[in-house]
C-alpha cells in the first residue's frame, strides 16, 4: 500500500540515520546522490514532513497507552498495525511553546479516517494540529503539499513560509485523514519529563 510520505523501499536504510541525525538540535541534512544519471532531490513530502519534525519533536520520548487498538488475530493471519502513535516532548528549541507540552506525531496507513480522544489530564488541554497531506488532483502522487488544508511553498528562495497550526478546542476528537501524517501539539501539560533537558 502507497502511502503518501517517506522514504522508497530502495532508500530505506537513509531513514535509519536520517531519523538519528535529526534529532539533533544542529544538525544540517542534505540529500543527494545519482540515479540514473540524473541528481536526487527529495520530495516535497519528505522536505516538509523532516522540517515540522525537527521543530516540534524534542529528544525525549513518552510512553503512550491506546485503547481500543488491541485486536486478536485469526488463525493464520498477522496483524500489521495501520495506525502508529508516537509521544514525544515537545522540542525545547521551539519557542512557541512552553517546556512541560508534550507532541503526539500519528501516521494513518488505513484507506479510511480515523478517530482519537486524549484522555485523563490531556483532554483538557488545547491542542495545535499539524496535519501534512497531498495538495491537488493526483493524491498520493502529488508534488505539493499543505498544511491544514494550505498548501506549502517557499515564500523565495531563502525564505520558508510560516508554519500555522490549527488551534483545536479542548475536548475535540482528533480526526486522522487515511494515508497521512500529523502532529498534534498538547499545549501546556506540564509533563513533569518534558520540563527539565
Amino acid at each position: 500500500m502507497p502511502l503518501w510520505l517517506g522514504l522508497h523501499k530502495k532508500r530505506s536504510s537513509q531513514g535509519r540515520h536520517l531519523a538519528h541525525n535529526i534529532s539533533s538540535p544542529t544538525a544540517i541534512i542534505l540529500l543527494g546522490c545519482k540515479q540514473g544519471g540524473q541528481p536526487f532531490l527529495p520530495t516535497p513530502s519528505d522536505y516538509w514532513l523532516s522540517l515540522l519534525y525537527k521543530r516540534l519533536i524534542g529528544p525525549k520520548v513518552l510512553a503512550i497507552h491506546v485503547a481500543g487498538l488491541q485486536r486478536k488475530p485469526r488463525p493464520g493471519r498477522v496483524i500489521r498495525d495501520k495506525l502508529r502513535i508516537y509521544a514525544h516532548c515537545t522540542s525545547y528549541h521551539n519557542h512557541n511553546y512552553v517546556r512541560g507540552s508534550i507532541t503526539l506525531y500519528i501516521i494513518n496507513l488505513h484507506r479510511s479516517r480515523k478517530k482519537i480522544k486524549l484522555a485523563g489530564t490531556l483532554r483538557d488541554k488545547i491542542v495545535h494540529q499539524y496535519l501534512l497531506q497531498p495538495y491537488g488532483k493526483d493524491g498520493l502522487h502529488s508534488k505539493s503539499v499543505q498544511l491544514n488544508g494550505q498548501p506549502l511553498a517557499m515564500v523565495d528562495d531563502g525564505t520558508l513560509p510560516e508554519l500555522k497550526p490549527r488551534p483545536l478546542r479542548a475536548g475535540r476528537t482528533l480526526v486522522i485523514p487515511p494515508l497521512t501524517m500529523s502532529f498534534y501539539v498538547v499545549k501546556n501539560v506540564n509533563a513533569l519529563a518534558c520540563r527539565y533537558r
